[in-house]
């Protein structure tokens, strides 16, 4: 905390014990060691103490004090507004050990009217994590932005810049430089303005923490112009070497000037050494030298920041010139470095790395062929371009061998080697790339030239294969040869497919070129060497909407310069060159098909060896692929038509009708879904699928024929399409009951049941809960469930009197689309006559 040491408030017991609150909901009254004088009628209080925090997790560490300075211009009432800031600590193992970021220059600061203000908090992390930097409004307690504030350089407060335009005030997000150009006479004497500014640390990309910092500077109006100072370029150096330069500054008005800098470099504990700068003055013009031993405990990844800063000692106010710069300390380069070839690997050595202690590996790195163009850039540090990552060895190691990941390396190949050490986390930083060295490997096998996929066949397919002969001077005399076949991208066994053969071309047949991947290898019988296993151009083509998706892969021992497409399209059709595509190639869209076309492809490879003995380009030709594009857009609905029973109580069926979506060309439609619910208000569920090319379907029931029904199509991308509209039909029931009886037993309506009977049993009828009374309303037949209820008009056997009765007849029918209508009261009379 930084306090005007005139104010009582910066005299126990205001100032001497602020509270802090660690955010986990305890908090402790912290007191103050002896106040340290920073000038300008400013002290600097530093609190201390420890807290033990219970857990993993994220904390708010804050403190809250009340006594702000009046006529701060950028905040309303301020002696009436609590000065507040905070810190987050995110205790997270997976992090490791964290230090927030230390901020070395104070802000004690003034600015002058119509004049540049620059500062820099100089901001460090003493973990080499990365900061980053951005102005927030200031705030009166957690989560609580002052009412009414502004930034400095807001157009509230008028200002022209010195660029012609409004004042503004900027903060770079990167190393923290704040420029105000420029202050404006708003407010009155003193004016003050206040800033907040968070730094928030970043490592593995993530945000671990911050800090605010709330300063306050003073903008008095005086014919004053701030010094400048003279800075070095921002700088890369080698760690070990002896940083050197030379900054100085001047001041417009003559005035003497205070030279002084702050950083992390001079803030460095063993085994680094800490700069060294003298602070300077006041004299006119001051010039100091920056000096610097670094050391292999210095590399990282982020630059140093060493912050400037020159201030006018003989006018009032005291203006300053901050300046940044930028020290990139990069690691050594591995010396000393050989290659040495084997029969398929290459074994390099080097010296003991210098900075083997403070390196976490060394990672190796591959160019086939040829070397690459050097880099001068002392900035530039990894792989050069065309270096890939085959490996790594640990900081001490001093040798590797390269077997190509345990494949071996080709023959016919130079191989070149790059070292690059690696420094650890969180701080990271690399070494200069060693010098390459490169190396080739003896030809003392046979070396392929061209495998082609001549007929593409689940049956009948051929390879053409073709080989160079190894070098005479590794292996003298004829030379006779055993060709080998696997199965797969990675076979585990090989099989001889021809066995001492003297010539260098053999075509492999009657194999399943078209399904099957497989790879080669030729044995040396001169000496039982073997090339490695080379596998043939796997390609598959996938089809979409008008287009045709390719993907492949390959592995050949000569290095691949292009790959052609080659397309036809249609039986009928020629093979065309389509395209040709760079060897990092790997896949390629066709969007230039048209669906219901049958589209043909295969790829053409081109390459060469980088061995002067082996001139011709090296080729190999793919199967032959096929696609079908079709139309993966969801297919339209259907029209759909329902003939129920219509009135016929016989027919216990729907037939259902819909438009076929089928093209006869090129037919994309896969099946139809039927959906079906016995209800109008119910949910349709799926009933059936109907395979494409029918579009007919007879729903059969015996009990009820009603229900909803709705037609969808789904194509052969398994997209399905919209429904068709819903359409309901009913049962056709008929349930009505006779109101006379004659019982006399001859045959004739002798019994009560529905009329109109088929089979035995009333149409749609589940169940009948029939009753039947008397005039004076008694009971004298109950029936539960038979829908036919053969009443005889007798009472426990015994036969009522003539006359008129009553009965209420609950029918429970199977099924009717409306689910009201599927329990029916019938109430009438019936008349009893018997014949004597």
């Amino acid at each position: 905390m930084y306090y005007n040491s005139l104010s009582a408030a910066a005299i126990p017991p205001y100032g001497g014990d602020v509270l802090v609150e660690f955010g986990d909901g305890e908090s402790a009254r912290v007191y103050r060691s002896a106040p340290i004088d920073v000038g300008n009628n400013t002290s600097k209080n530093v609190f201390v103490t420890k807290h033990l925090y219970g857990g993993l997790g994220k904390y708010i560490v804050r403190m809250s004090e009340a006594n702000r300075n009046g006529n701060i211009v950028n905040i309303p009432n301020s002696d009436f507004v609590r000065f507040y800031v905070e810190m987050q600590i995110w205790i997270n193992s997976s992090f490791g050990l964290n230090d927030s970021p230390v901020m070395t220059v104070p802000p004690v600061d003034f600015g002058n009217v119509n004049k540049i203000y620059t500062h820099n908090p100089g901001a460090y992390d003493p973990d080499g994590d990365s900061l980053s930097y951005e102005l927030i409004p200031a705030q009166s307690n957690i989560g609580a932005q002052i009412a009414g504030y502004n930034y400095p350089g807001s157009p509230v407060f008028g200002g022209q810049s010195t660029l012609g335009g409004p004042a503004f005030l900027t903060l770079n997000a990167s190393t923290g430089d704040i420029v105000w150009n420029t202050p404006s006479d708003a407010g009155a004497v003193p004016r003050y303005y206040n800033l907040a500014i968070k730094i928030t640390e970043w490592r593995y990309g993530t945000a671990i923490g911050y800090i605010v910092r709330d300063m306050q500077i003073e903008i008095k109006q005086e014919d004053n112009f701030p010094p400048v100072l003279a800075m070095p370029k921002d700088t890369c150096i080698e760690a070990g070497k002896l940083l050197l330069s030379t900054v100085s500054a001047s001041d417009p008005d003559g005035n003497r000037v205070k030279l002084e800098a702050y950083g992390q470099t001079f803030e460095l504990s063993a085994p680094s050494v800490k700069s060294t700068f003298p602070t300077i003055g006041p004299v006119i013009n001051p010039t100091g030298q920056y000096t610097w031993q670094t050391r292999c405990s210095d590399v990282r990844r982020q630059p140093y920041q060493v912050i400037f800063k020159a201030s006018d000692q003989d006018a009032t106010p005291i203006l300053t010139d901050v300046r940044t710069w930028l020290i990139y300390v990069k690691g050594p380069k591995i010396t000393g470095v050989t290659a040495t070839p084997g029969f398929d690997f290459v074994t390099l050595n080097w010296s003991p790395y210098t900075c083997s202690a403070d390196a976490t590996k060394i990672n190796i790195y591959r160019k086939d062929c040829d070397p690459a163009v050097p880099v001068s850039d002392p900035c530039t540090t990894g792989p050069l371009a065309g270096y890939v990552l085959v490996g790594n060895a640990k900081g001490t190691d001093i040798t590797f061998t390269d077997t190509n990941k345990g494949t071996g390396l080709s023959k016919g190949k130079s191989y070149c080697y790059i070292l690059v050490a690696e420094y650890p986390a969180p701080a990271y930083g690399e070494s200069y790339p060693s010098d390459q060295v490169c190396a080739q490997l003896n030809r003392d096998v046979p070396v392929f030239s061209q495998m082609d996929v001549t007929v593409t066949s689940a049956t009948a397919g051929e390879v053409f294969l073709k080989w160079y002969k190894p070098s005479a001077a590794s292996v003298p005399g004829s030379y006779t040869y055993d060709v080998e076949r696997g199965v797969g991208l990675n076979p585990t066994t090989f099989t001889t497919i021809a066995a001492g053969i003297s010539d260098t071309v053999y075509t492999d047949t009657n194999i399943d070129t078209k399904n099957t991947i497989y790879s080669y290898r030729i044995k040396l019988l001169n000496n039982n060497l073997k090339t490695t296993y080379v596998p043939l151009f796997d390609l598959t083509a996938v089809a979409g909407n008008a287009q045709a998706i390719l993907n492949w892969t390959y592995k050949t021992p000569w290095t691949t310069d292009s790959v052609q497409i080659y397309r036809k399209i249609n039986v009928a059709g020629t093979f065309t060159k389509l395209i040709t595509l760079p060897s990092s190639a790997v896949t390629y869209t066709d969007n230039a098909v048209t669906n219901c076309d049958t589209v043909y492809y295969y790829l053409h490879q081109y390459g060469s060896y980088c061995d002067d003995a082996l001139k011709a380009i090296a080729t190999q030709i793919s199967a032959i692929d096929s696609v079908l594009p079709l139309d993966d857009n969801p297919p339209p609905a259907p029209a759909l038509s329902v003939v129920g029973c219509n009135g016929d109580i016989t027919v216990f069926q729907n037939v259902l009708n819909w438009t076929n979506l089928s093209n006869p060309q090129c037919d994309i439609i896969d099946h139809y879904n039927i959906y079906f619910a016995t209800h109008n208000t119910d949910e349709l569920g799926l009933l059936r699928t109907i395979p494409t090319g029918t579009t007919t379907y007879t729903h059969i029931n015996m009990q009820t024929t009603a229900g909803c029904y709705q037609v969808s199509a789904t194509n052969v991308a398994g997209v399905e399409g919209a429904r068709s509209d819903k359409i309901c039909v009913d049962d056709c029931v008929d349930y009505r009951l006779p109101n006379l009886l004659t019982i006399n037993n001859d045959g004739f309506n002798d019994l009560m049941r529905p009329f109109d009977v088929p089979q035995g049993a009333p149409r749609g009828a589940e169940l009948v809960r029939f009753s039947v009374y008397n005039c004076w309303g008694a009971l004298v037949f109950f029936k539960d469930t038979d829908p036919n209820i053969m009443w005889n008009g007798s009472l426990n056997g015994t036969p009522l009197s003539d006359g008129i009765y009553y009965y209420n007849a609950e029918v429970h029918f199977y099924g009717r689309v409306n689910k009201d209508d599927e329990v029916k009261n019938l109430k009438g009379w019936v008349q009893l006559l018997t014949t004597k």
